[in-house]
């Protein structure tokens, strides 16, 4: 089975692994859903608190 390493870096720029998920489309939806809640606003879908990642909905001005 395939797997993803997770580095993170810290505040003096080395990085270190930080995890390791067993299923590679499971890690890399775990760094996209840590990424939208650290950078991105809030997301509601139709008033509901949600994850862009479930809704589909990524607006133009938040893609990267």
């Amino acid at each position: 089975m395939s797997y993803t390493e997770i580095y993170a870096f810290g505040k003096d720029g080395n990085a270190h692994l930080a995890g390791e998920v067993h299923n590679a489309w499971r890690g890399s939806m775990a760094v996209w859903q840590t990424m939208e809640k650290r950078y991105l606003p809030q997301f509601y879908d139709h008033g509901i608190k949600t994850t862009r990642m479930l809704s589909g909905k990524l607006r133009e001005a938040d893609r990267v």
